[in-house]
């Protein structure tokens, strides 16, 4: 068994891993997130608790992981409609508002999901 396959059967929980613990693996082991990805679709895991909050917690009770904001601050909605253009946000480009503003990475999938901004794609292809 490899490195790689031995470290996503320990990290997962019961066929389920965090999007972190992908992050994780591809940068301990030093490996190209794609390769990751693909080791865990071979291994039949599947990704939850996005890091956006967008996905994955209902198979531990929670449909999301936080609620959608009543009121997006001026500042980020001008972030988040200036990085999707006339189509979709990043994955990427998410995370880079949220390091960029300060901002816990599930606050901007929040405000994206208030402003009826789509993500994709997932850094992970999971959408």
């Amino acid at each position: 068994m490899s490195d790689l396959r031995r470290e996503i059967e320990r990290r997962a929980i019961e066929g389920y891993l965090p999007c972190a613990e992908a992050f994780a693996i591809a940068e301990e082991l030093g490996l190209p997130l794609t390769r990751v990805v693909d080791a865990i679709d071979v291994a039949g895991v599947r990704i939850v608790h996005c890091q956006l909050g967008l996905f994955g917690y209902q198979a531990f009770g929670d449909k999301r992981f936080v609620a959608t904001l009543g009121n997006v601050p001026d500042r980020l909605a001008t972030a988040l409609r200036e990085g999707a253009g006339d189509g979709a946000l990043s994955c990427a480009a998410a995370w880079a508002i949220a390091e960029r503003e300060g901002l816990p990475r599930p606050v901007v999938g929040s405000a994206a999901d208030a402003l009826g901004i789509r993500i994709a794609p997932c850094q992970l292809g999971c959408f």
